[in-house]
């Protein structure tokens, strides 16, 4: 919701209204630009990386690894807070599956 928020309030303020990105670098975004970062940085935990996996399986070799497995991506109840280890119940659509919006949305930004 908050991301979605932002995006919503950077189409009225466009470069009016900034924020430092991140906290600490003096570095400043516009609403749409921190928007769009947050949207890659979640993505990115149901994404691979370079090597192929992605960070919610953590450790879970069947889902890193198994032909079969490997491209199935659960929404997790919640993720650990050190390494986005997905945590909880595997089977829940509830928050977790608005990941899918950003998704759709990062790609075509």
């Amino acid at each position: 919701m908050l991301i979605h928020s932002l995006f919503t309030y950077s189409t009225y303020y466009r470069e009016r209204v900034k924020a430092e990105f991140s906290t600490g670098t003096g570095h400043s975004l516009n609403l749409k630009e921190v928007a769009t970062a947050l949207s890659k940085r979640i993505v990115s935990v149901f994404t691979p990386n370079s090597e192929g996996q992605r960070l919610l399986h953590g450790t879970q070799q069947l889902y890193q690894n198994d032909p079969y497995f490997k491209d199935l991506i659960l929404f997790y109840e919640y993720f650990h807070g050190d390494n986005v280890r997905g945590v909880g119940a595997t089977h829940q659509t509830g928050w977790t599956g608005l990941v899918a919006d950003l998704i759709d949305k990062v790609n075509t930004l």
